[in-house]
């Protein structure tokens, strides 16, 4: 797994949110948690603005693979 910082991650999930078709405007936060025993330590909430109720699941098909390849650095924890 790839450890990186927060400000990296939120950019790694925003540039993967952008690349779903018709996905122009979302809300995305992002937060550490204690981690699982997967080692994943860290998750989103990622909700499409407007009435792109259909995007919504794809929105957040983006999270399990970058769950899976990163974890957040310890800086804060």
């Amino acid at each position: 797994m790839k450890v990186v910082d927060i400000n990296t991650l939120d950019q790694l999930v925003r540039g993967e949110l952008e690349k779903v078709e018709g996905a122009r405007n979302f809300g995305l936060a992002l937060w550490r948690h204690k981690p699982h025993e997967t080692g994943i330590n860290w998750n989103a909430c990622v909700k499409s603005i407007g009435d792109n109720r259909a995007l919504d699941s794809r929105l957040r098909e983006v999270l399990p693979n970058l769950r899976a390849t990163f974890s957040l650095d310890g800086v804060g924890d």
